[in-house]
Parts: C-alpha cells; sequence; structure tokens
C-alpha cells in the first residue's frame, strides 16, 4: 500500500493493490483530522467505517502516532471483529491496532483493578451455574408472592439495564414491573454479598474505577492518546461519560455518527449528546460525510426528505451516487395472505433481499408461509414471547378444558375470563363434587342459582361443546365472540401495553391453526412452528427475515417493509405522553434506517385488514406517497 499525501494535508488518494479508492473532499477533511475532539455526521452508506479505519493510519502516517496508542470502541462484538478484520485486510502491515467494544474495554479494567487489590469477582450472566434469570426469578417470587413468566423477568432486565446506562440509581421511572426497586434493590445486595457483577455492572463498575482510582486512571491515558467511537448514536449516558472520562483533558476524541439512525433508546442510547456536542466541547470539529454510496437516488431522495420531518437532528442535505430508474413500489394488498403471496412472486432468489417489519410478531405467520411454500430463509428470531402470550395461553387452555370438561384446574384458571360473572366462592365448591362430573354440570347443580346463571352456564355448555367439534380458525371464532372473551382483552391493560393489535393476533392464530382439530394439534403447530424458526436461524439465505433493529448496519439489494399499518409501524403511542414527540421521532428513524437498507429496490407493503377488519396505513407511508408524488411535480 502506497500513501500519498500532499503538504497541506488535506487531499490525499490512497493507492490498495493497485487500485485507486477515491475519498470526497468530506471524507478527507474527517480521515486528516489530527488533535482535538471531532464529531462526524456521515449519513447511511456514507462509508463511516472507511472513514475511521483510514484515519488510523493517516496518523500513524503524517503524524507518526503509534497505532497501539489508539482505542477504537463500538458497541457490538460483531462490529468489532468486522472493524479489526477489514483494517488487516487493508492495512496488513500494521497490526498494532486496537479495536473492542464498549464492554470489553470496561472488563480489561475492572479486571486490572480486582487484580491490583487482590479481589475476587465473579461475571454473573444467562450461562453461569448461578444463572442470572433464576436469580432474579426467585427474587420476584419472594417479594411479589408469585411465580414470575419468562417475559416478565425479560422486562425486568431491559429496565434494569436502561437503569443502569442512564445512571438512574433512585427515583426510578415509573415501570410495568410490580415492585421494581425493590427488585433491583435486591439484586444488587445478592451480587455485592456474592462477588458477582453482570453485563451492566461491567459499565457502572468501571467508571466508579476510573472516578476513584487515579493511579489505573493515569494507566489509561498513558496507554491510549487517541481514541475513536464507531456507531456513536447508540451510546448511552454512562457509556459517554466513561469515554468522557478517558479522554480529559486532551480530548482527542473521535466519534462516527448519525443522529438519523438512533434508534435503541429502551437500551439507554441517548444521542442527545451528539446535538450538544459543540457545547460539550466548545473546540469541537464536525464534519458532514452526506454522499450515500449505497443507495439509489430514488430512495435517497425520498428517505432524505422524509427524515428532515425530525425537529431534533443535523440537519443533513444526503445525496447519492447511484441514479436509477426504479422508483419506490407501493403496494395495498387486501390481506396478509395477499401480502404473502405478493412476496413470493415477487422476491428474487438470486438477490440479496429482506423483509424488515416493526415487531417479530410480523414474522410469525410468515414463517410459516415461506416454510409451506418451500422458501429457503433466514431468520434472526429467538425469543419465545409469543408462544408465551397470555391470549395464546387463555385460547389454549379454553381449547384443552372443551375436551376435559371435568378439569376444575382448567375451568379456574379462564373463568373470570368469560363474562361469566360466576362467584369465587361457587369456583370453591367445584372441589366438593364427583370428579367425574363436568365443572358445567357441578356449577348447575346449584338450586338456588337465579335464571341468569342457569341460562349463562348452559350457554357456556353449549359454547364449550361447539369449540370442540369445531375445526381450527373455528375454534378461535368461537372463543373470540360467542364466548366474549375478545371483551375480556379489549378491557385489559395487558395487551395494551404491548402495544400489539388484537386483530393482529387473532388473525396470525387463525393462520396457524387452520387445520388443527384437537388441542393436541395445537401444540404439535406451535412445537413444529418453534422448529422450523431455530432451524432458519442456522440457515445461509439471501432472503432474510428481520426487525428493523436487527437490521440496522446491514444492507440488501432489495428490502420488503411490510406491515405498515397505523398503530403498527409506527406503533401505538400515547400523544398525552410529556415525551411523545421523542418517541414518535424515533419511530421515524426507524423507519428511515428500514428504507436505507435498500440499495436498489425499496417495496412498501401496507394490507388492508387485519382479521377482516378494515385498517389504516401508516402515517410514515402517506407521507412517502406525499414525498413521492412532490418529487415528481
Amino acid at each position: 500500500m502506497i500513501l500519498q499525501i500532499t503538504n497541506n494535508h488535506k487531499h490525499f488518494d490512497i493507492i490498495i493493490n493497485g487500485d485507486n479508492m477515491k475519498f470526497t473532499e468530506n471524507q478527507q477533511k474527517a480521515i486528516s483530522h489530527y488533535e482535538s475532539p471531532a464529531l462526524v455526521l456521515a449519513v447511511p452508506g456514507a462509508g463511516k467505517t472507511t472513514v475511521l479505519l483510514n484515519r488510523i493510519k493517516y496518523l500513524e502516517k503524517v503524524h507518526n502516532v503509534d497505532p497501539k496508542s489508539i482505542l477504537s470502541i463500538t458497541f457490538s462484538k460483531s462490529q468489532a471483529i468486522d472493524m479489526k478484520e477489514r483494517f488487516s485486510e487493508k492495512f496488513p502491515e500494521t497490526d498494532s491496532a486496537y479495536f473492542s467494544t464498549i464492554h470489553s474495554f470496561c472488563y480489561y479494567i475492572i479486571k486490572l483493578y480486582y487484580k491490583m487489590n487482590n479481589r475476587i469477582f465473579k461475571i454473573l450472566e444467562s450461562n453461569n451455574d448461578t444463572n442470572k434469570y433464576l436469580v432474579i426469578r426467585n427474587i420476584m417470587r419472594k417479594i411479589n408472592k408469585t411465580n414470575s413468566k419468562d417475559e416478565d423477568v425479560e422486562k425486568f432486565l431491559q429496565y434494569y439495564g436502561y437503569c443502569k446506562n442512564m445512571m438512574i440509581i433512585k427515583d426510578f421511572p415509573k415501570f410495568d414491573i410490580e415492585n421494581f426497586e425493590q427488585i433491583y434493590q435486591e439484586y444488587e445486595s445478592f451480587k455485592k454479598k456474592n462477588f458477582f457483577i453482570d453485563f451492566d455492572d461491567m459499565l457502572t463498575k468501571s467508571f466508579e474505577i476510573l472516578n476513584e482510582d487515579e493511579y489505573i486512571l493515569k494507566r489509561i491515558k498513558h496507554k491510549y492518546k487517541f481514541f475513536q467511537v464507531d456507531e456513536g448514536q447508540d451510546t448511552s449516558k454512562i457509556q459517554f461519560e466513561l469515554i468522557k472520562k478517558i479522554a480529559y483533558p486532551e480530548n482527542n476524541l473521535f466519534i462516527v455518527a448519525d443522529d438519523d439512525q438512533s434508534i435503541y433508546s429502551f437500551r439507554g442510547a441517548d444521542p442527545s449528546y451528539l446535538l450538544d456536542f459543540n457545547k460539550i466541547f466548545s473546540n469541537a470539529s464536525i464534519y458532514y460525510i452526506d454522499q450515500n454510496f449505497r443507495c439509489s437516488d430514488k430512495i435517497v431522495n425520498a428517505s432524505n426528505l422524509f427524515i428532515k420531518q425530525n425537529k431534533n437532528r443535523y440537519n443533513k442535505d444526503v445525496t447519492s451516487t447511484k441514479a436509477s430508474n426504479k422508483k419506490i413500489i407501493i403496494k395495498f394488498p387486501q390481506n396478509f395472505l395477499s401480502l404473502f403471496s405478493y412476496l413470493k412472486n415477487n422476491i428474487n432468489p438470486d438477490k440479496k433481499t429482506a423483509i424488515l417489519y416493526r415487531k417479530n410478531i410480523s414474522s410469525i405467520a410468515l414463517t410459516k408461509y415461506l416454510h409451506d411454500q418451500d422458501i429457503d430463509f433466514h431468520s434472526r428470531y429467538q425469543k419465545d414471547d409469543f408462544y408465551n402470550h397470555f391470549v395464546l395461553n387463555d385460547i389454549l387452555k379454553m381449547i384443552a378444558f372443551s375436551e376435559n370438561k371435568t378439569s376444575v384446574g382448567l375451568f379456574r384458571d379462564i373463568y373470570y375470563k368469560l363474562n361469566s360473572y360466576i362467584k369465587k366462592t361457587s369456583i370453591n365448591q367445584l372441589e366438593t363434587y364427583d370428579e367425574s362430573m363436568p365443572v358445567l354440570d357441578r356449577l348447575l347443580d346449584d338450586s338456588t342459582l337465579s335464571r341468569y346463571y342457569v341460562d349463562r352456564f348452559m350457554d357456556l355448555k353449549s359454547f364449550f361443546s361447539g369449540i370442540k367439534r369445531a375445526k381450527g380458525s373455528k375454534k378461535i371464532d368461537i372463543i373470540m365472540n360467542d364466548i366474549d372473551y375478545k371483551t375480556y382483552i379489549e378491557d385489559s391493560v395487558l395487551l395494551q401495553n404491548q402495544k400489539i393489535s388484537l386483530d393482529h393476533l387473532v388473525e396470525i392464530y387463525k393462520y396457524l391453526f387452520k387445520d388443527c382439530e384437537c388441542y393436541e394439534d395445537f401444540i404439535n403447530e406451535i412445537e413444529n412452528l418453534k422448529k422450523i424458526q431455530k432451524e432458519s436461524i442456522k440457515h445461509t439465505s439471501n432472503l432474510n427475515l428481520l426487525t428493523v433493529h436487527s437490521a440496522k448496519g446491514l444492507e440488501f439489494d432489495e428490502v420488503f417493509i411490510i406491515d405498515l399499518i397505523d398503530g403498527e409501524f409506527p406503533t401505538n403511542i400515547d400523544s398525552n405522553k410529556k415525551n411523545y414527540e421523542n418517541i414518535f421521532e424515533e419511530e421515524r428513524r426507524m423507519f428511515y434506517v428500514a428504507m436505507t437498507r435498500a440499495k436498489d429496490k425499496l417495496t412498501l407493503l401496507s394490507p388492508k385488514t387485519r382479521n377482516s377488519v378494515e385498517v389504516d396505513s401508516s402515517q410514515f407511508l402517506k407521507d412517502i406517497i406525499e414525498i413521492e408524488n412532490n418529487l415528481k411535480n
């Protein structure tokens, strides 16, 4: 490799393996930045990682900076590995540059501190003998006096991580976890007593060490003179404070970011420091790399005008290097099956393709459809939250009871969800009857029953007999409408908190279980779907099923964004919330990220109905249609 640089160090060409790699003027300015803080605002497809890697070589060649004194930080292990491999490939003669995740760097600080002080610590994670999920489950059981579901533990860990990343140690936000603060403190006490630290502690503990141990802080500062941060928009409050701490006072801090791609607030990502960068560092330089080398001009023009609707951002005028005559395709299939059929007929197996969606639930029925059509695909969906959903569990219990009408245990779990107004005293008396006698007959055996209850219990007998006789989707219809379980769900805050459309759930259930005749068939169908999903994770395929969050940082020849329905993407947001605007802007950033994954072809799909009920298309889709019409004119 030959690095050619002019005398003023501002313009240069890099020649690698005989091929010219031309940089734009803005890229050159960023790469040639030397000392002092710098924020590089790089749009999607701008080659931001390339800029970061080439700056390492520039500092070495022009300013005689030892690459070992440059620490490049990112936020995922895969990104760190990718950066290291790309650097080694481009600059094989330089093997001493450091690339690390923020957590690995913090782990190094913690190990150093504990070794110097002759103290021990153990890592508490999911694969230990002492499993953190079991620890938290036990604490929740102890405090709340009830068994916690997997999703409750997951939810607690998400909120716990958020608090750690946002440096919240008291006055916690109102989370939908009963006794959150008490569980939090109990978990902290358990770890302290048993010398454990978990993944989130690596940030807080290392920050604590740097504030208290001057020797270790000086040692870090002596080892590293320059600090680079990739994907800076994903930085949380404590991560930024930690990085700022080690960079002070020289502040040779080089951050590559895109405030328009900040979509991880649920993890504590806080891009506000990007917007205040000049206030935090009075001598900061800000570079704009606003040329998109990935997407066609049609996609760039529409997505640029779309994201400009956000107020809290740096203004950028993105340009594309790729002229194209392919327009953004917008379709309104009648229902989800019509949508699936469209995908089947329009996916090019020779192209690297992504089907993107806002929530994982959008992949459930699609997974079964693609498998049934013998279409190979790769999926990242690994969670069991769909299978543990309270609505599905209720439906399965009702089907099970229709086949085992003597089970008091099953009836006890569902009776209050049937809009039947059965008294608890009546339920308690059920145990006194002959076990072979159907539960509803036991209830009817009460001579003091009013005419209302007699009629109601007779109706329930008829309904459950109907469920047993019916097949698949008809069973679901009876449960939802005839037994009036739908009313119970609509009144439940559980579904509202999850921001999931009931019609979407029912539509999926009816499709998945359309051929099921008995409870065992339902269970087998669920296990089969789990198996398909698990196997798809291992598949290497041109077709990828991903949430927008999972797709960030990736690119595809063709992208289909599905389920563009009001309330689904963007998700339902309470307009009365004081931070409504911030939440809505993040939803808009998510859609922007989704659009800009496409290199050549972008298709937007909005079904007209959910479970045969007409729905309104996404506001974001309406925005794109208006933008496209204005661009034509």
